[in-house]
């Protein structure tokens, strides 16, 4: 199984301070967890050997020096990073996968359209990447993770996609 970990980059509702929204998301195959699990581990040990609760690397707060990552310089921070996309490069396919989509908002009539359109790209690509696995002969099913931040709003746009017959070719 390929668990998808999905996550958004922007606001659609706040575009008078950006023009794009993203999501992004990382599968990783359920045999890879505890591998990745236990190098971010060694990260964070190595940068935070006194916290011993799980620290989420979320790169705008890394980037920013917010959160857990406030007064580190910016050296530190930028190797932060570094070993991140080091551990995801180092990572071999098709055990870890990226998915990202984004959407200019001249491309969208409102908000809604925006997430929706974005969320369905995605997983589609998601889809498409298990069905080119399963032509391969390695069958895998698909879980998807969301922040429970917006769980109410995918669950509304997963019913949608029911509604509209979307989900025999995206989940199907």
């Amino acid at each position: 199984m390929h668990l998808l970990y999905l996550d958004e980059s922007g606001d659609p509702y706040s575009w008078q301070n950006q023009k794009c929204y993203v999501i992004g998301g990382v599968a990783i195959h359920e045999g890879q967890v505890h591998s990745i699990s236990t190098q971010m581990d060694a990260l964070q040990t190595k940068y935070f050997p006194g916290i011993q609760i799980q620290i989420a690397f979320h790169a705008t707060q890394v980037k920013r020096g917010k959160g857990h990552f406030q007064g580190m310089p910016p050296a530190t921070r930028n190797q932060i990073l570094q070993d991140v996309y080091a551990l995801i490069g180092n990572a071999v396919f098709p055990n870890l996968i990226v998915f990202a989509t984004a959407i200019d908002i001249t491309a969208v009539k409102d908000p809604v359209q925006a997430r929706r359109d974005v969320f369905e790209d995605v997983c589609e690509k998601f889809n498409g990447f298990l069905a080119h696995q399963f032509q391969r002969g390695h069958p895998s099913k698909g879980l998807l993770l969301i922040d429970e931040n917006r769980e109410a709003e995918y669950r509304q746009l997963v019913n949608g996609f029911k509604k509209w017959g979307y989900c025999s070719r995206i989940f199907g």
